[in-house]
Formats: C-alpha cells, sequence, structure tokens
C-alpha cells in the first residue's frame, strides 16, 4: 500500500486500565486478524492529539483481569451519542453511546492472553485509546461463593521471570501501558507447589512441575492479589513471549470504494486501504446493534472509520465501520 495511516493506535501507547488474565491453553494456535510487531516498535506514541471531549472512562472489564466465560461485557462512559469501539484480538466491535453516554457491548475472546483497544470517535474525529491486557482461561477456578468471587477477581500478572526464591517468582512485567510506567514493574508471585497448577504452552500443551519454570521464562500467573500486592497463583502458564500487535485507526470521507479496497480522504491526504476475505464493513441498525454491509452499500462521501494493520507494505483494512 501506498500512504500509511495517521492514526497510530500502538498497543504500547495506550493510557490506563483494566483487565486481567487467564486461559491458555489455545493461546499458540489462534489466528489474528493481522501480524505481531517487536515490542521496540511500540516505544514512541506517534497518535495525533486527541480530539477535546472524546475522552473514554471504562468501567469494567479491567486491566489484567482473569475471564472465564465469554463474550465479555465492555460497559462505561464516553460522550453521548458518541462512538466507542472494542478492538480485540479476533474482531472488531462498535456501539453508540446514549443519552448520558453510557454503553455496553459484548466481545469475543479467544484462549490465553488479549490484546484489547477500546476508545471513542464520532464525525469529527477520534479519542485517546485505552490498552488492555485480558486473560481467558476456562481452566481457572472461580471462588463458588458469589460474594467472595466479586471481592476477590482473580488478575494476572504477565511478564519475564527474572528471580526464583523459595515459594516466590519476581518478574518484570509486560503491560501495554507504557505512558503510566507500568512495563517492566517488578511483580512478586507467591506459589504452592501442592495448590498451584502449572502448564506449559509451545506446540502442545502440557503439564510440568514448579522446577520446570526457569529464570528468562515468560509467564502467566492467574490468582488474588494480597493487600501487599503479591499475587498468590492459582495457575501460572509458561507461554511464547506477547508480542504488541499494532493497529492503527483512520476517520474520512469515502472517495473511491471497490471489490478490492477502500481510498477515504482526510484533512486533505488521500489514504488506502485493501480488503481481504476477514475484512469487516458494518454499521448500525437503526436500534443501534452492529450490521453486516457489503462494499457497495459504501457511497462517496460517506464519513468512514477505519481500523488497520500493515502487512508486508500493503494497508490492510480490518475493518471499516460507516457513520
Amino acid at each position: 500500500m501506498r500512504k500509511e495511516v495517521f492514526i497510530a493506535i500502538v498497543v504500547g501507547s495506550v493510557l490506563g486500565v483494566v483487565i486481567a488474565y487467564g486461559a491458555w491453553r489455545a493461546n499458540s494456535a489462534i489466528t489474528n486478524k493481522g501480524p505481531r510487531f517487536n515490542t521496540s516498535e511500540q516505544a514512541e506514541d506517534n497518535s495525533p492529539k486527541a480530539v477535546d471531549g472524546l475522552s473514554l472512562s471504562l468501567v469494567e472489564p479491567v486491566n489484567y483481569q482473569v475471564l472465564v466465560s465469554e463474550p465479555t461485557n465492555f460497559n462505561g462512559i464516553a460522550r453521548a451519542n458518541s462512538y466507542v469501539y472494542v478492538s480485540g484480538e479476533g474482531s472488531d466491535y462498535f456501539a453508540k453511546t446514549d443519552e448520558q453516554g453510557k454503553f455496553n457491548l459484548g466481545v469475543g475472546l479467544i484462549g490465553g492472553v488479549n490484546e484489547v483497544l477500546v476508545g471513542s470517535f464520532d464525525a469529527s474525529g477520534v479519542g485517546e485509546t485505552e490498552g488492555l491486557l485480558l486473560v481467558y482461561s476456562t481452566e481457572y477456578e472461580i471462588e463458588e461463593d458469589r460474594v467472595e468471587a466479586a471481592k476477590n477477581k482473580p488478575i494476572s500478572y504477565i511478564g519475564t521471570v527474572t528471580d526464583i526464591a523459595s515459594g516466590t517468582f519476581q518478574l518484570s512485567r509486560f503491560s501495554l501501558n507504557n505512558k503510566s510506567g507500568e512495563n517492566g514493574d517488578i511483580l512478586q508471585v507467591s506459589i504452592n507447589e501442592e495448590l498451584t497448577d502449572f502448564v506449559k504452552i509451545d506446540t502442545s500443551t502440557r503439564t510440568i512441575g514448579v522446577s520446570d519454570v526457569a529464570i528468562g521464562d515468560f509467564i502467566v500467573a492467574m490468582g488474588v492479589a494480597d493487600e501487599r500486592g503479591v499475587l498468590e497463583a492459582k495457575r501460572v502458564l509458561i507461554i511464547s513471549a506477547v508480542q504488541p500487535f499494532v493497529r492503527k485507526k483512520t476517520i474520512g470521507d469515502a472517495i473511491e470504494v471497490s471489490s478490492n479496497g477502500i481510498t477515504i480522504e482526510s484533512d486533505g491526504e488521500q489514504y488506502e486501504f485493501d480488503f481481504i476475505r476477514s475484512t469487516d464493513i458494518v454499521t448500525l441498525d437503526e436500534e443501534g446493534e452492529m450490521e453486516a454491509i457489503r462494499y457497495t452499500n459504501i457511497e462517496d462521501g460517506d464519513r468512514v472509520f477505519v481500523i488497520s494493520y500493515e502487512d508486508e507494505g500493503d494497508t490492510i483494512a480490518r475493518s471499516v465501520f460507516v457513520i
């Protein structure tokens, strides 16, 4: 593709919030809509300044949360009658806020670590983006008592093992929230050889022992943190290091569309995006529900919001939302 897109949503640039951990066995077998990139490419935040008034406050889920069922409800508050997007590992989701600015979106997750972007936009532009790491696991056992489960929501510590002592792992945290300084934070994980499950996921999934965990391993530890911030791990996975997935967002007016792609104009510049089989073209119906449409439904001058990624020099449209 030629001209690149402007509002780069680099997962490592996001501002704060939410969610955490838990499910892994299929983690290495998942097919995402787009390639992974090296962490070093995420260091700089080259997103343009967000439009004033388009901030978003996500209530749930929270960063590093461990989730045991899906779809997961994403709810929060943004500007009234603006649009909200949730960009997950496999798909992108869109909704319009109500008169109070509230929104609620059901979002599908993949097994294992999910890199999720959440943000708001309207016809005038886009707001800031929040990046979350969520863990979806069907193997993690939640407290049966609902009160206790609500009080002790499981979270995940994700990162590289830097030290091992009797009953404790020390991690250097992997985070999407570089601006908040979380990336590289030192985390403590308490383990119990009798109660903590250890699983390694590479070409296969297998149960291992605590002695099989080594310094330098990339792990996802799931459990509940105590008052000191030490995670009491119930389940620990050794997986390949998570690589940030770069997604970009662009808003503009459609000036040319075909079965092969779309060209839009934004601030006097033209940007081209290729369509592939997995590209979603959507809008909202009268009830505010997402509705799939064909490229032939896009007319010249329609305002569109595109989530895209780069692949071997081409700019691929992951999703096209017609406002």
